[in-house]
């Protein structure tokens, strides 16, 4: 049986719970993989500029001969494209490649905004934001640029003049106009969507957000869907490391065994059975086909699974930009 399940999301749209996760998806390969896609049944295509593959996504639409209301798509404003100035831009350009008038889902990609590209309007146009309107009594640390705690340097490509606050009600704007049938965000932790909820007119549709069973979050999962927003699961299949990885893990193994299904199917339909989005990504059609076929767990099997949390996320931005850059800070 194939996964045709949606929810319906705060925008009063609905989003197929399974998606098709593009991100590695690029060229003829890419287009024939999210044809292929579309013809077993996947109705949500998830991309984004970052992705740099949104043209391979409109033209696999288009081959597909596919009506466009029956698809659901997602692209995200890139981090570099933050500006308030920018971001209806952005979504435009993005619509060109894509070659739609509107996408389904419209998400920030992350809540830092990156020193922007020379086609950007940057900072020193007099932009200037400060966060004094940030009166949350929580211990997160103030948007500032990501300075190395013994020199002083700045380590990482972070503008801390722009706050995505302000990011947001220009997503509200283009939101308005008909060019995003919902928005949302990536990325966000509790703190960030708390402040978020304080200054928006519009409340986010989805939370795109890293899960997967060793790195489950659950208290993040609980306090968007208590507050209406649904979350999206990226990178549900954990990191792919070989035997040490998720998908090898022996109780995924067992179930699988016991179900007559994948190991990967089980994963998905641990997802699904939390009531999340699920966007797995996958290029060979064989395995494409196989991700769309619904598995049930039964309670002895989610709670098996439940077990196997780490803390162990794939994207760990602390790598890269210091403990402070840690997207789920609170």
């Amino acid at each position: 049986m194939s996964l045709q399940k949606t929810i319906k999301l705060n925008s009063g749209n609905t989003i197929p719970v399974i998606g098709l996760g593009t991100h590695a998806l690029k060229g003829e390969d890419g287009i024939r993989s999210i044809v292929h896609a579309i013809e077993v049944g996947y109705r949500h295509l998830d991309t984004a500029e970052l992705y740099d593959n949104e043209v391979e996504v409109g033209e696999a639409i288009r081959r597909s001969g596919i009506k466009r209301e029956e698809l659901f798509v997602t692209t995200k404003l890139t981090s570099f494209k933050h500006h308030p100035d920018v971001v209806e831009k952005a979504l435009d350009k993005s619509l060109e490649r894509l070659g739609l008038d509107y996408v389904d889902l419209f998400l920030m990609h992350s809540p830092f905004a990156f020193i922007e590209q020379p086609d950007s309007v940057t900072a020193s146009t007099g932009y200037v934001k400060d966060n004094k309107d940030d009166t949350s009594s929580g211990d997160e640390p103030k948007v500032e640029a990501n300075k190395d705690t013994e020199s002083g340097k700045i380590k990482g490509p972070v503008d801390a003049k722009i706050d995505y606050i302000d990011t947001w009600i220009a997503m509200e704007k283009v939101f308005a106009k008909g060019k995003a049938k919902s928005i949302g965000v990536s990325n966000f932790s509790n703190y960030k969507i708390q402040r978020l909820l304080k200054a928006a007119n519009i409340k986010p549709a989805v939370n795109q957000i890293e899960l997967h069973p060793y790195f489950s979050n659950i208290e993040y999962v609980k306090f968007n869907q208590d507050n209406g927003i649904a979350v999206t699961a990226f990178s549900p299949l954990g990191a792919d490391v070989g035997e040490k990885g998720l998908r090898q893990d022996p109780v995924i193994t067992e179930i699988a065994k016991k179900l007559g299904a994948t190991n990967v199917q089980v994963l998905i339909a641990w997802g699904v059975q939390r009531n999340t989005i699920v966007i797995p990504m996958a290029a060979e059609h064989e395995y494409i086909t196989s991700n769309f076929q619904q598995v049930i767990l039964d309670d002895d099997d989610v709670e098996k699974i439940n077990g196997l949390d780490r803390n162990e996320p794939v994207l760990d931005l602390t790598r890269f930009y210091g403990p402070k850059w840690s997207v789920y800070v609170d």
